[in-house]
């Protein structure tokens, strides 16, 4: 390490209302050249062992050279979750000089373009980074960013300089050059941001995220209501934030599995209520302009022929991603509840388990709403046909329960995210804000439909298939992708 001085710290306790959590962590206090930082390892870490490394970036407000200002927001956080959780990573907290910026860029403007080369200090928190790889034990494919207003700035500029580096980002009430968003479409971003932010426009992170989005990625935003330009308390103290970041690795990124091929149904199978398995009467399931489409334009009316399509092969832990959008009119004799109703069933039994004449399979089904033009209709909420979910500690047997999402009215593309462990914890997002979190997906036992299912009384469900929905109203569905976790 190119220091030319340094301060070991003694240990350092933590308590929490329930225990206390002791462990010695040496904290070096350097200078890299002429930039001042703090260094976080793990004590008694085993050489042999890899682990994350996290950049973080201070606000304008830290900036000085008494290399103390910049642990003020975020890192004892970040320190504290590390104890508690046990999980060891090395943190790098860098200062700003006075006067200087981490990206040089007006804060308060509506758009910038970033710089051609990167600022001293942040050229020098880039290097620091790359020696602390070659000098502690830390795994490549886990180097990640995080930082708040100037710092929010200099996360978004460090992963548009090298989106192959990092291997997922946290900017906080920053803004990045939405000109460079299809570089970063890959790269995993939670951006979070005040919605009454007075000093860096919550604009700006709205529109890297739909940038973001347009050039096919998948970022999450959470942008905080009422709240004014202090985003970074709420987001460091959620240690969902950190759960979410230290779970990225860059190795993902090419592990994604695209079931739909774009051209046509290979690797899905129709289960249309009233007709065997893999008989796509009316040709209700087709490939038209790339996208799946459900059309009932070959019946007359809708006499109940509900429709569902299922991938080959069942899956356990995963996050499937699926794009889906509402066109047209309902077919006549359709339910009112199945106006632009649609859905995805996860853990689902297999199409050739079903009866002839079951008009659901039994799953969990993360249903999707399109809205009427007039009133508030949620998304991606949950409903247990032949099954029941656990939330806040309560089996759930009400069939649906609705979401936090906004309404999406008319024909627009809806992104759908569903992050599946198992039996345990499943998550729904939409458009990258998670809506609903439910756990331990069980079969109903009092369901006609689920007891041939219960083998030796096991009711809980931890794999199965995924298939779309067919309700009555046309539906399209574009991007189904899987992403297997371990």
């Amino acid at each position: 390490m190119k220091s030319n001085s340094f301060i070991l710290l003694s240990a350092i306790t933590f308590a929490t209302s329930s225990m206390a959590y002791t462990q010695s962590l040496s904290s070096e206090a350097g200078v890299y050249q002429t930039l001042p930082y703090r260094i976080y390892v793990p004590a008694h870490l085993d050489t042999t062992e890899k682990v994350p490394l996290i950049l973080f970036l201070h606000g304008a407000g830290e900036r000085g050279n008494d290399n103390t200002a910049q642990l003020i927001h975020g890192v004892s956080n970040l320190v504290d979750y590390s104890i508690r959780t046990n999980q060891p990573f090395v943190l790098l907290a860098p200062q700003c000089p006075a006067g200087s910026q981490w990206v040089n860029v007006p804060w308060n403007a509506a758009q910038h373009t970033m710089p051609p080369t990167p600022s001293e200090s942040l050229k020098l928190a880039l290097d620091l980074v790359r020696q602390t790889m070659d000098t502690q034990p830390v795994d490549p494919h886990r180097i990640y960013v995080t930082g708040l207003s100037m710092g929010g700035f200099g996360t978004w500029d460090c992963i548009q300089r090298n989106p192959d580096i990092f291997a997922a980002a946290v900017p906080v009430c920053g803004g990045g050059d939405i000109a460079l968003a299809a570089k970063i479409k890959n790269v995993p971003v939670w951006v979070f941001h005040g919605d009454q932010d007075p000093v860096v426009s919550p604009q700006r992170s709205r529109d890297m995220v739909n940038a973001i989005r347009q050039a096919g990625g998948w970022p999450r935003y959470t942008e905080y209501a009422g709240v004014g330009h202090d985003a970074w308390t709420a987001t460091y103290d959620n240690d969902e934030v950190w759960d979410w970041l230290l779970a990225q690795n860059l190795q993902q990124r090419h592990q994604w599995r695209h079931l739909f091929n774009g051209k046509d149904l290979t690797g899905w199978h129709p289960k249309i209520t009233g007709f065997d398995p893999d008989d796509n009467a009316g040709n209700l399931f087709r490939v038209e302009d790339g996208v799946i489409k459900v059309s009932y334009d070959h019946f007359d009316r809708f006499t109940n022929q509900f429709g569902h399509l299922f991938y080959k092969e069942p899956f356990s832990r995963y996050i499937l991603r699926i794009e889906y959008r509402f066109v047209g009119e309902q077919t006549p004799g359709g339910p009112a509840w199945a106006f632009r109703n649609s859905g995805v069933m996860i853990h689902s039994q297999s199409p050739q388990s079903m009866g002839k004449d079951q008009d659901f399979p039994v799953s969990v089904e993360v249903q999707m709403l399109g809205g009427n033009g007039t009133d508030p209709r949620p998304t991606a909420n949950v409903c247990t046909p032949g099954t029941n979910i656990v939330m806040n500690d309560q089996l759930i047997t009400t069939h649906c329960t609705n979401s936090t999402s906004k309404t999406y009215h008319g024909d627009q593309w809806v992104n759908l995210e569903v992050e599946v462990h198992g039996s345990d914890t499943i998550k729904h997002l939409v458009n990258g804000e998670v809506v609903l979190t439910y756990e331990m997906p069980q079969l109903d036992e009092n369901d006609p439909d689920a007891k041939p299912l219960i083998q030796d009384g096991k009711l809980m469900l931890d794999s199965g298939f995924i298939c779309v929905q067919a309700e009555s109203h046309p539906v399209e569905f574009r991007r189904v992708e899987l992403l297997p976790l371990p």
